[in-house]
């Protein structure tokens, strides 16, 4: 979670306070419309990066943010705050509530997952304790479900709809379901993505090579496209969940309303994922594009 609102904080703030126009003129540093002063001993590292750049430009502006601009800025770095803090927010409520709710079967995360796999025959599939507190996860690579510690241990309604969840992505795994594999194909793109796109955005716009920018902007279009295939997936794995549960009677139909509920808080955390997601890249690509002022 804070990986991506540290690295939109810092986009941001280059791309609304620091901009490097490069029309020509005589060689000079400019602050606004004050002439900067000679480089010293003692410059700041913002300074440096000014001077760096007059040795292959002919003129350097930078300008600070207007006031439209930076309200524009305040109001898309709060959403891409308050959206996921809000569905993580919700996400530990549902959860925390139906921890302490037991469900009928009596069965615990891991005697959930390993009692579904059975059914499917998927007895290559095995089933550990996380150390993570939200540690939950099917790896395909090692076809391995994982669980956190009071999930793994724990009979209650919350653990069987967890468990039941990542026995989901085990289906899709093993059933060759298309989203799935596409998602797990891209999935090196994107990580590879989400660490290229902050350094080649910053270092783009602070020294004038649009270019880099642009390729920033490409990388970022992966983290997009991994979110956008994620959502379905994640769908997907909870509709399998629910049917496996009331199928196998692990639940009751009266347990069914909890259950959606732990799904769809679970649900709200990719939601939010992709909003964030294409909201920072249509910001940035018409931070780019658009013709900043």
């Amino acid at each position: 979670l804070l990986q991506p609102l540290i690295q939109s904080f810092l986009y941001s703030i280059v791309f609304n306070f620091i901009h490097l126009p490069l029309p020509k003129s005589h060689s000079q540093a400019y602050l606004g419309r004050k002439r900067i002063p000679p480089l010293t001993p003692g410059a700041t590292h913002f300074q440096k990066v000014v001077y760096m750049s007059c040795s292959r430009v002919e003129k350097i502006t930078v300008t600070l943010q207007k006031p439209g601009v930076t309200m524009r800025f305040l109001l898309i770095f709060l959403l891409i705050i308050t959206i996921p803090l809000w569905a993580q927010n919700k996400v530990k409520q549902t959860f925390k509530r139906y921890m302490n709710t037991a469900n009928s079967a009596g069965l615990t995360g891991e005697e959930t997952a390993r009692y579904l796999l059975a059914l499917n025959g998927l007895n290559t599939v095995s089933v550990t304790q996380s150390k993570g507190i939200m540690g939950d996860h099917y790896d395909p690579i090692k076809s391995v479900i994982r669980l956190s510690p009071k999930h793994f241990s724990t009979p209650s309604l919350t653990s069987a709809v967890v468990a039941a969840h990542e026995v989901g992505h085990a289906l899709q795994d093993h059933q060759g379901y298309v989203l799935f594999k596409f998602r797990q194909a891209l999935y090196p793109v994107a990580a590879i993505g989400s660490n290229l796109a902050f350094y080649l955005l910053i270092f783009g716009v602070l020294f004038g090579f649009n270019q880099l920018a642009v390729y920033g902007l490409v990388f970022m279009s992966t983290i997009v496209l991994f979110q956008l295939a994620t959502l379905p997936v994640e769908l997907n794995a909870s509709h399998r969940a629910m049917n496996q549960l009331l199928s196998a009677n692990v639940i009751t139909s009266e347990e069914t309303g909890g259950a959606r509920q732990i799904l769809n808080a679970a649900a709200l955390t990719y939601v939010a994922a992709v909003l964030v997601a294409l909201l920072q890249f249509f910001y940035f690509f018409f931070a780019i594009f658009g013709g900043r002022r």
